[in-house]
């Protein structure tokens, strides 16, 4: 199966509405005909429909996000251990007692595609004692980083 985009969807279903037909769109676009009229018909997206049965709301997923590449920038990215944490927390916040699954990091993830993972690895002992002059005013320019300043 061929994969698409949303936009292509989109395209497909505005040739179909301006009068071509759906087996032409769908080959004109490599996307199945069933999909093309399932969306005319009103289905919802996958990713909408599942939205409701999130654990946190898309709004709260977007300033976690936010909060983790600032800190990546800081140089001081997050565990998953702590992102885990924070959703908890976030989630009794919102009224909900159960902290999130063990799974739901790797379906945040998945969500959330600008955000990698990277494998710790050991750190040399004059990595770990480097404080130079040069090491720390580079961390304070840092915190002169646009993103870090609007939020």
């Amino acid at each position: 199966m061929s994969q698409y985009t949303e936009q292509d969807l989109q395209n497909a279903i505005q040739d179909v509405i301006s009068g071509m037909s759906t087996r032409k769109a769908a080959a004109r676009w490599s996307i199945p005909r069933a999909t093309i009229q399932h969306r005319i018909n009103g289905k919802v997206p996958r990713k909408e429909a599942f939205e409701s049965m999130q654990r946190l709301p898309a709004i709260q997923e977007s300033h976690l996000v936010s909060w983790i590449i600032i800190q990546d920038h800081l140089g001081n990215p997050p565990t998953h251990e702590q992102v885990r944490k924070i959703a908890s927390s976030l989630c009794r916040r919102n009224g909900d007692d159960h902290d999130v699954g063990k799974n739901w990091l790797q379906g945040f993830l998945k969500r959330n595609p600008e955000i990698k993972t990277l494998r710790g690895k050991r750190l040399d002992f004059e990595r770990l004692n480097g404080a130079s002059t040069y090491a720390i005013q580079s961390f304070f320019k840092l915190l002169t980083v646009k993103q870090i300043n609007d939020n």
